[in-house]
């Protein structure tokens, strides 16, 4: 009988110092150990970390115990990076550390060092004591003596938390808004608001700088503009029509769109004509824009064949919507069309509309 009780109250000793271990274990926290069915559970799993990544990202609102139990690089921010270390430990690539409470027990000030006590929830050892640092002063700033290009400033600071007063110097000098001046633009001072250096201009009137390497065209500032402008209208003209008016915009399956394709290409190509012209003009007797002059007036030329061309396919469909259903006759009127156009009819015919367009995008360089 004797050995009977002492046996009981062996389990019943055993049962106790079990659910004593279990609660000690239930209440210790662990570093980013926050969720669980009534808070943390005493493992830190892959359901912790993705709590504390909603909550970095503002997903999701924890308590303050919890952020400062989640925060586990303690710089008291929640972020991917904390997220990512609880995933670590949850999976087993990191090891669980325990969650020490920080008890403040000297309190900082602007310009003494505090300290803090470190206590671990989960073992026995000695507090850790450690120094928290010194806040420094929240200053507000009165001029006395505004700071010019050359004297020196005085600023009165003054420390809105412990009171503490004192005198800034701002030094003078010029605050420049660029090491050197440009071919293009003044260096000043923007403290002073006055010229260091002014702008050094181009190293040539006409073409590309040799100091900034910026093609310039002050020379010819209103003809290079009105080439240029031109030259892209031209070109846009002439890409729409050649798209309505080519012989696969036309071909549609067995049947052709020849009529209508090719009446509203025409006011197309004579806008592109046009605008050619205007550049041509534009270029006027100077040098410096001879080859692209030269290129154009032969576009105007290929342009003046175009028309007439779109006038011959649209005089033999007799204005009426009819087809030319023979081919022989079909590639006869057309041959002119895409030989002023691309050259595809004529290997000899180099200086086609569409190679000239190439070359004058090329020789326009500003």
């Amino acid at each position: 009988m004797r050995n009977r009780y002492i046996k009981m109250i062996s389990v019943i000793i055993t049962a106790l110092a079990v659910m004593l271990i279990t609660a000690n274990c239930a209440s210790a926290a662990l570093v980013g150990d926050i969720e669980g069915e009534n808070g943390p559970d005493g493992v830190v799993t892959a359901g912790d970390a993705r709590l504390v990544l909603r909550a970095a990202v503002g997903l999701e609102a924890l308590s303050e115990e919890q952020t400062a139990i989640a925060d586990t690089d303690d710089d008291g921010v929640l972020s991917s990076s904390d997220a990512r270390t609880v995933l670590r430990m949850g999976v087993g690539l990191d090891a669980v550390r325990h969650y020490f409470t920080k008890t403040v027990t000297l309190a900082p000030t602007c310009t003494e060092a505090g300290s803090m006590t470190l206590t671990c929830t989960e073992c026995e050892e000695a507090p850790v004591v450690a120094p928290i640092e010194a806040l420094g002063h929240s200053e507000t700033k009165e001029v006395i003596t505004p700071v010019t290009c050359e004297t020196d400033g005085v600023n009165k600071c003054t420390c809105t938390v412990c009171g503490n007063v004192r005198e800034e110097i701002v030094p003078l000098g010029h605050i420049w808004n660029m090491t050197t001046s440009t071919c293009t633009e003044d260096q000043f001072c923007t403290r002073g608001n006055h010229i260091g250096e002014a702008k050094k201009g181009h190293t040539v009137p006409w073409g590309k700088c040799t100091r900034c390497n910026i093609f310039n065209t002050e020379k010819y500032a209103v003809e290079a503009a009105t080439i240029k402008t031109k030259f892209n209208e031209a070109k846009t003209a002439f890409d729409k029509a050649y798209s309505l008016s080519s012989y696969n915009a036309m071909l549609d399956g067995t049947a052709w769109k020849i009529v209508g394709n090719c009446t509203q290409a025409r006011p197309e190509y004579v806008k592109a004509r046009d605008a050619c012209q205007a550049a041509a003009d534009a270029c006027k007797d100077h040098p410096e824009f001879a080859e692209i002059k030269a290129l154009l007036l032969k576009n105007v030329e290929n342009l003046n064949g175009s028309i007439a061309a779109v006038d011959n396919i649209l005089k033999i469909c007799n204005g009426n919507g009819a087809v030319i259903t023979d081919g022989n006759l079909y590639e006869k009127v057309m041959e002119p069309l895409e030989t002023y156009n691309v050259g595809w009819w004529s290997s000899d015919f180099k200086d086609h509309t569409y190679a000239n367009n190439t070359k004058i995008a090329k020789a326009i360089v500003w």
